[in-house]
Formats: C-alpha cells, structure tokens, sequence
C-alpha cells in the first residue's frame, strides 16, 4: 500500500495540480460505472419483460414463451393447487377478456364457458377432491404442436381411500419408511389377490424397514389453442383435456379393475361439474345426476371385476383360501389358550375356570 500511494504522489504531483488530478479521475470513475449500469439494465430489459410483465406486455409474447415463463414461475410455487394447475397453464392476462374461453372435458362431453365460471369450477374440484389431503400433480412434457396449439401431458397422484390404512401404518411404525409406489403400469392386466404378495409386502418392512404403499395416479393431456386476431397479442380462446384410462377404457385396454375405480373416483370428484357451471345437455344439479353422467359416459362394465360384489381372484388359486383359513384357525386357537386367560381369566375351551369354586361358596354364606 506505501509503495502504490507514493507512485500515486509522484506521478500526479502534489499541492493544487495534484488534488485536480485526483478529483477529475474520480468524476470520470464514476461517469463510466453509472454508464454501465445503464447499459446492463438496457439490455436485460426484454429478459425481465418475461417474468414482470412491466416492460412488454405478456399478450405480446409468443404461446411458446408464454407458457416456458409461467412454468419456470409454478414449478416452485406451492400455493398452485394441484388440480387447477392440470387447466389453468398459462398467466391469467393471456386468457379472453369476454367469455368465449371454453374448457371441454372430453371423457363426460362436459364444457365450461367463461373465464369467472372456470375459475369457479376449478375451486370446487379442489374442494370436492379434498386436493389438501395429499393430493400432488406435475407436468411431465410439452409439445407446441405449432405456434398457437400447445399440449401438456401431465399426472396427479393421491394415495386410494383402501390403501389409507397402510400409510397411516407405516407412518406410526417406529424405523419404517414409507415408499409410495404407483401402479398405472399395471392397467392392462386384470388384477389380482396374492397372499404371496402380502407376504412380501412385510417381509420387505421387517428386513430393509421399507413399506410399499399403493399410489394412484391419473395421466392426461390439456391443449391449448391460442388466437392472434389483427396482431393485437395472443389470447387463450380454448382447453381441452382428455384422460389416459379414459381412452384406454373406451379402446378397450384397461383391466385393471383398480385403475378403474381410480378413473371413477377422479370424475366423480375431481371433474365435478354439477354446480350449475357446465354445460353437459342434462337437467338437475342434484349430486346423484353427475353420478349418473359418470356411470353412463364410459363402458364401465367392460372391466373384468368391476362390479361392487365382484371378488378379486386369487395368484394361488383355491389352494390359497385353504391355506388362509387353516391360518386363521391356527390365530384363533393360539388366542383362545394364550391370549383369553390373559384378557378373560380363562380358556375358550376346556371347563371353567373359577375364582370361587361353587363347593366352597356354602361356607362364605
């Protein structure tokens, strides 16, 4: 520092010449940073057009950026509900200021009119759904088919109401994770019991303390057609929204009678759509007339196993329900001569055992 600060005083002199050399260098230090800074904030200006909106109006962008932007913003954003997030893909200011946005859902040939009322609906399928009980959707791929039609393929995942039981196990067991596992891979095989199976399932939570607990998942597709009317910015005019099992189902393929019942309870709830805000050609807005659209809309009854009194079959064959009832009577009478002398004072077979034997209750009286 000594040896640069003499250098200094040497090369610009010193008394009034050297202050005047100092004071214009530090003006012109000072003019060439804040030119810069200018400069920088210019050229970031259409970067940041993106993500604020300030600069360019997002109606102006492209479908391509429109939708690349607001992804990057809803990754992250966990306040995004996950159903609403499957419809509403892009920021509000690209959709139609009237009503003509129309979101069709093609497995109940049901349609929504108007922004509000879509906006609306999306609540009650949150609602319906119950979307805060762990309920979770992401997007898989996008695919601009061209420069106004944009598709997303996307998924959401909830544990089944018949595996609640399971998870709520694992979580309560001390040293046990709990691992959910999907199984729409299986949609095209009919389903089956396996005692085996069950067998695996505990061994797998005793030996490596992992339990595997069944997740649904729902995959479908939204495409989005965009209009650019006298270049005055591209507007969102229309959704449209189809279901993976729905196709299946209507092609044929899906035997899964559990997938089914997964597909059911998504249109039954999450795609409500009897609140007066759709327009399907019924009349009634009580819950049993969308329950009707459901049963009706799809070939339901092609699935092996899909009605309520239907029984799973069995890996094993009937070998496997002898088996299951001879262990069963061995549970019985190993609690009925260990467990009920504990629980009631006394075996379930055998004679009575007493507290007082009846010869002797003479004497206390």
């Amino acid at each position: 520092m000594k040896v640069d600060s003499c250098r200094r005083r040497a090369h610009y002199g010193s008394g009034v010449v050297g202050v005047l050399l100092r004071t214009g260098m530090l003006l012109a230090s000072c003019l060439f940073l804040v030119d810069r800074n200018v400069n920088a904030l210019g050229s970031s200006s259409s970067n940041r057009a993106h993500f604020d909106g300030v600069s360019v109006s997002p109606s102006l962008l492209s479908p391509r950026e429109l939708v690349l932007d607001y992804l990057k913003e809803t990754n992250t954003d966990e306040q995004v509900s996950p159903l609403t997030r499957t419809i509403l893909c892009v920021p509000p200011s690209c959709y139609c200021a009237d009503d003509t946005l129309v979101y069709t859902q093609v497995a109940t040939q049901s349609r929504i009119q108007g922004l509000e009322v879509l906006q609306k609906a999306c609540d009650s399928f949150e609602r319906d759904f119950q979307s805060e009980l762990g309920v979770s959707s992401s997007v898989s791929r996008v695919s601009f088919l061209s420069q106004s039609e944009v598709v997303f393929q996307w998924n959401v995942t909830w544990v089944p109401p018949t595996a609640a039981w399971l998870e709520g196990l694992g979580n309560v067991w001390p040293g046990v994770e709990v691992i959910p596992t999907p199984y729409n891979h299986l949609s095209t095989e009919v389903s089956t019991f396996s005692w085996s199976a069950v067998g695996r399932l505990f061994s797998n939570v005793l030996q490596n303390q992992r339990l595997q607990v069944p997740l649904a998942c729902i995959e479908g597709t939204t495409q989005l057609q965009f209009v650019n009317k006298n270049d005055d910015g591209w507007t969102l005019r229309s959704i449209r929204e189809e279901l993976s099992y729905a196709q299946d189902l209507q092609r044929g393929r899906l035997r899964n009678r559990r997938c089914a019942a997964d597909l059911r309870l998504f249109l039954e709830t999450a795609r409500r759509m009897d609140h007066g805000d759709a327009d399907r050609g019924t009349t009634g807005d009580d819950e049993k007339d969308w329950d009707d659209v459901v049963a009706t809309c799809l070939p339901w009854q092609s699935v092996p196993g899909s009605n309520p009194l239907d029984l799973e079959p069995s890996e094993e064959g009937p070998e496997a329900a002898l088996v299951a009832l001879g262990l069963a009577a061995i549970i019985m009478v190993t609690f009925a001569n260990v467990m009920a002398p504990l629980l009631l004072g006394q075996s379930l077979f055998g004679p009575p055992t007493y507290i007082v034997p009846p010869s002797e209750l003479n004497s206390l009286f």
